[in-house]
């Protein structure tokens, strides 16, 4: 386990305290129950008990805000029934996997303990070993992000203060939108890249403060430090970036068709799939800060 990762919640060791004892456990079972499994694969009773018991560790894990060991468990606990009901595409390497992810949760477990953090990025290359063994899709780091963020019922940014007297965020986003498309386009283009990077950024940030519904300002908040970020030349101005950004304009379409309240209940995934490009940022400026 690494010693480095990112800091989610400080919570999570406190609720594990409470737990611990019932997690490992259940873990110990579940690795006696699958190695019994391994040993003897014509009874299939000991990888039954080994799946309740993943059940159980996911149930509880889920209760305390761990998510990224309850996502680990939900991985096992399907691999374990993709081997009961023959659906693995290769057996011998996900019996393997899920040997691996079972030592590899007693370590997450112990990490926590010490003090550190829950983060579901640092399990990524055991889950997905686990995906790959059973011929299931593999998970992508910002979408794990973006799953644990959910599931902490993360909020990117305070609510806004109400808007001054002036142009609300409807007006703003008609006035401004085919500025934002043009500004996008030419930098798709590679022309006038720093005005029209810096044209995205001040539209995004005129955006934010005009809003008044918190998930519009949060969104145009964040997409005002993903322009900062490309600017100073701290994230790279990769084409999953600017489909973001492309998604963000679709978003101020909507937002200066149809107003705040329905921009806001349509915005989804977007604002933290951001994030994450935002928190890779390798320096800070105003907006990322």
């Amino acid at each position: 386990m690494t010693s480095e990762w990112p800091r989610f919640s400080d919570h999570v060791p406190a609720g594990l305290l409470a737990v611990r004892g019932e997690l490992d456990e259940s873990l110990d079972r579940a690795r006696r129950g699958f190695e019994q499994y391994v040993e003897s694969p014509e009874d299939a009773s000991p990888l039954h008990h080994a799946a309740l018991e993943l059940h159980q560790i996911r149930g509880t894990a889920s209760i305390i805000q761990c998510f990224g060991a309850a996502a680990l468990a939900e991985d096992m606990k399907q691999s374990v029934q993709d081997l009961l009901q023959h659906r693995a595409s290769d057996v011998d390497a996900t019996q393997a996997a899920v040997m691996a992810a079972l030592v590899q949760m007693g370590d997450y477990i112990d990490a926590l303990s010490l003090g550190f953090d829950d983060c579901v990025l640092v399990l990524q290359p055991v889950i997905n070993e686990m995906r790959i063994a059973r011929g299931r899709p593999l998970l992508t780091e910002r979408e794990l992000f973006v799953a644990q963020m959910h599931a902490l019922g993360a909020d990117a940014s305070p609510a806004p203060l109400p808007a001054e007297a002036g142009e609300d965020a409807q007006a703003l986003a008609q006035r401004l939108l085919h500025s934002y498309q043009n500004a996008l386009l030419l930098w798709l283009r590679g022309e006038s890249m720093v005005k029209s990077v810096a044209r995205v950024g001040r539209i995004a940030e005129m955006v934010s403060d005009a809003a008044s519904e918190p998930a519009v300002h949060q969104l145009w908040r964040i997409v005002a430090a993903a322009v900062e970020a490309v600017l100073i030349h701290s994230l790279d101005d990769t084409l999953e970036v600017k489909r973001l950004l492309g998604r963000a304009g679709l978003q101020l379409k909507l937002l200066s068709e149809s107003g705040e309240m329905a921009a806001g209940a349509q915005i989804g995934d977007l604002g933290y799939q951001l994030l994450f490009h935002v928190g890779r940022a390798r320096g800070s400026g105003p907006r990322i800060a």
